[in-house]
């Protein structure tokens, strides 16, 4: 199995969108990595970098998870992003030193927000002219975009690259989801897959969605979503989508047909 990396999770314990307590973080930690993930990055929204005291909180239980994790899972490395919502000046922010940044790298894992998702074409443009690279979380769960992926597909084109959750690829969050998640795959506009990992669950689903993807769409798939991408960017290296596939209503990609989807 080769060693998982999860981009997109919210373990840190305590916070509004994550566990409620450190034991519940470090079980699902424990389940991916019994799984084969080894690299965790913990991203916990922010929409605000005027929250002083939230980044601080933060701070300190990544600490102690860090504390934690280190004895029991010797190989894990953990990482600190966020999953920003730009509803403030993230350009400014960013390009003025903020630390929001996925582990101090060139990359943002940004999380589009239904009420701007078709107007960020600006804000990646500042973000791209100053170095950064945006990453689109979870697109496929915003119905804007269903309905009109030439919105994603400018985005794409700017250099903003793509992240969808397992849950989503495996149909947990409904067949519309579902269905545009196998398209966003076929046309090879998605960089990253990821866990989106929010409370304890019943199932690794980093693994579950390597196996799927395995399954479904090649290995060679499986490994650059849910392993060569994300080494790259904790490495913060360059990754290259390739052209994106033009989308064309109605009509499959040619990897859809490769790939009989």
């Amino acid at each position: 199995m080769a060693e998982l990396t999860d981009i997109h999770s919210h373990l840190i314990h305590g916070t509004p969108d994550g566990p409620g307590s450190l034991d519940e973080s470090l079980s699902v930690i424990r389940m991916e990595y019994s799984m084969g993930m080894r690299h965790q990055f913990v991203t916990p929204a922010i929409d605000s970098t005027e929250s002083g005291r939230a980044l601080e909180i933060i701070a300190e239980r990544l600490e102690e998870l860090k504390a934690h994790a280190g004895i029991e899972f010797p190989e894990l490395t953990l990482h600190v992003g966020y999953t920003v919502k730009p509803v403030f000046d993230l350009a400014k922010a960013v390009l003025s030193g903020a630390p929001l940044t996925m582990a101090g790298t060139r990359y943002i894992l940004i999380d589009p927000n239904c009420d701007v998702c078709d107007t960020l074409g600006p804000l990646f443009d500042s973000l791209l002219s100053g170095g950064f690279v945006p990453i689109i979380a979870s697109p496929e769960r915003i119905k804007r975009y269903r309905r009109d992926p030439s919105i994603l597909e400018g985005y794409l084109r700017q250099g903003a690259l793509i992240e969808i959750d397992v849950p989503s690829i495996m149909g947990v969050r409904g067949n519309d989801v579902k269905d545009f998640a196998d398209r966003l795959l076929a046309l090879r506009w998605v960089s990253f897959a990821a866990s989106d990992n929010r409370r304890k669950h019943f199932e690794s689903r980093l693994f579950a969605g390597y196996e799927y993807l395995v399954a479904h769409w090649r290995k060679s798939a499986a490994d650059r979503l849910l392993v060569e991408n994300g080494l790259k960017l904790i490495n913060n290296e360059p990754i290259d989508p390739g052209e994106p596939e033009p989308w064309s209503p109605g009509k499959k990609s040619f990897f859809g047909r490769l790939f009989g989807k």
